[in-house]
C-alpha cells in the first residue's frame, strides 16, 4: 500500500507525517503502534496473522513464543478503546490473529 494519504471507518491516515487520527483527533502512537494500526486500517474486518503482523511491522522473523506483539496490540487497544465516539476496537481471533473492527455493531462482541 503506497497511499500517502487514505481514510478508513472514521481514520485518516497521513504517511508523510506518520499521522493517524480520528474525528480531527490525531492519536499518540509510537512507530510500532503507528504502523500496526496503518496496517489494519489498510484490511479492516481482515483478520490478520500474528506472523504477518510481526514480519510486516517489526521487520523481522516470526517467533512463537514472542509476547512483544500481544504488549503492543494492548497499548493500541488502549488508546482506541480512549476515543471518543469510536466504538470499534481490535478483536482476538483465537488461533488466528487480529482484526481491527470498525462497525460498532460488529464490535459489540467479545474485544
Amino acid at each position: 500500500d503506497t497511499e500517502l494519504r487514505f481514510t478508513s471507518g472514521g481514520f485518516t491516515v497521513n504517511s508523510a507525517t506518520r499521522e493517524i487520527a480520528f474525528a480531527n483527533h490525531v492519536l499518540n502512537l509510537t512507530s510500532i503502534e503507528y504502523a500496526l494500526l496503518r496496517l489494519m486500517l489498510s484490511r479492516p474486518h481482515e483478520v490478520l496473522s500474528r506472523e504477518e503482523l510481526v514480519k510486516q511491522v517489526f521487520e523481522r522473523p516470526f517467533r512463537p513464543l514472542d509476547r512483544s506483539l500481544d504488549m503492543h496490540i494492548l497499548r493500541l487497544r488502549r488508546k482506541l478503546d480512549a476515543l471518543p465516539g469510536f466504538d470499534g476496537g481490535i478483536k482476538t481471533v483465537r488461533s488466528s490473529g487480529y482484526m481491527l473492527v470498525l462497525d460498532p455493531l460488529l464490535a459489540r462482541g467479545d474485544l
